[in-house]
């Protein structure tokens, strides 16, 4: 299939001339003008390239490349002009972050190779993109399980919480859904500089020290801490410190965060027995309050993480029946006790393969309760 490339000039002519002269190479799109473009690429896009003209009434080409540039970073961008001035150039290339700046009058054999070569570079560009997205997907993916393993029951929530964000992320239309999710899930990850015993102390409801709590309130900071030692995820880093509600003096918390925040304090109330709406009114009416946005949000998701006639029946296995995927609905422990894997997490690999080597040195408890059906 040809490459999507998209002209837009404010003369008809120009326009016609690309269509008729390009067709053939590309999959040509035209608009006259920048709003009508960006409304283009609202509906039909993704496009590999984008070339503009310079000199356009109401939205010029400097300031339609940068809009492309926000709406599109993986769309390369050429601008055509006539004319030949250097602070032009250096302007359209400093705000529109351009591939290439062309002059006219632009020969069509000339045009069509530079369109062939940014057609390569948005492919290598898209290529890199998609190779680092799932390199960082996995790499908090296996994180979240190694810490999982060393810590079911924190993790265990982590998980639940990393879902109900997802549920309502669309709902929010944020800029990076995953980094978000990728703070839910690793919002505890700073437990482990806490001392097991501590933890442990505090999770029953007994007693503490000053010096104690005084760590397990700055786990969020140690956590974005630890964080900001991986590469691109200094915003996850930045959500989880932030989740809290104590933004800079002058700055509003961002979304991102107050997301979380909410989603914290929404599995805690359903932990303690409350449903979704009633959690959700509870907040609405505590003092501080939460964001209505993402409350309205939670409300209109609601029903799809209630349980009731979504609740998936259970069945009972044992350990050589579990399979990749399903949701537990018990807690799995050795035949002594120790909590392995918390309910409400799903059996990845390395939780599959901790199961039965347990099972076939220690032993566990069975039979393991099961979500019917896997998802």
């Amino acid at each position: 299939m040809p490459a999507k490339v998209l002209f837009v000039d404010d003369d008809d002519l120009i326009l016609a001339a690309y269509r008729r002269t390009l067709r053939k190479r590309f999959a040509v799109d035209t608009a006259p003008g920048g709003q009508a473009a960006l409304e283009v690429m609202r509906t039909r896009g993704p496009y590999a390239v984008v070339l503009s003209d310079m000199g356009m009434p109401g939205m010029d080409g400097i300031r339609f490349l940068s809009e492309v540039r926000s709406m599109a970073p993986d769309t390369v961008r050429i601008m055509l002009t006539g004319q030949r001035d250097l602070e032009i150039a250096v302007k359209a290339v400093n705000e529109g972050n351009i591939f290439r700046f062309l002059t006219k009058p632009c020969r069509t054999d000339e045009l069509e190779q530079i369109l062939e070569t940014a057609i390569r570079q948005h492919e290598l560009a898209t290529v890199e993109r998609e190779l680092l997205e799932k390199t960082v997907t996995g790499t908090i993916q296996v994180l979240a399980e190694i810490l999982s393993i060393m810590d079911p029951a924190s993790f265990g929530r982590a998980q639940r919480l990393r879902e109900i964000v997802g549920g309502v992320v669309p709902l929010l239309q944020l800029p990076r859904p995953w980094e978000v999710e990728a703070a839910a899930l690793l919002l505890g990850i700073g437990e482990v500089t806490v001392p097991p015993d501590t933890l442990a102390r505090a999770r029953a409801g007994e007693p503490i020290s000053g010096p104690e709590r005084h760590l397990l309130e700055n786990v969020p900071d140690a956590g974005a801490e630890l964080l900001r030692q991986i590469p691109r995820l200094e915003g996850v880093a930045r959500i989880m410190q932030l989740q809290r509600g104590r933004p800079a003096p002058g700055t509003e918390l961002p979304i991102e965060a107050r997301l979380l925040r909410t989603a914290s304090a929404l599995l805690d109330l359903e932990a303690a027995g409350r449903s979704r709406s009633e959690a959700i009114e509870h907040l609405r009416r505590t003092e501080g309050g939460h964001d209505p946005a993402v409350l309205g949000a939670f409300q209109k998701n609601a029903p799809v993480e209630a349980a009731g006639p979504h609740r998936r029946p259970e069945q009972a296995v044992t350990t050589h029946g579990l399979r990749l995927g399903q949701r537990l609905r018990s807690d799995v422990k050795t035949s002594d006790g120790v909590l392995l894997l918390s309910k409400g997490q799903r059996i990845s690999v390395a939780f599959l393969l901790r199961i039965r080597n347990f099972a076939s040195l220690l032993g566990v408890q069975e039979p393991i309760l099961v979500e019917d059906g896997i998802r």
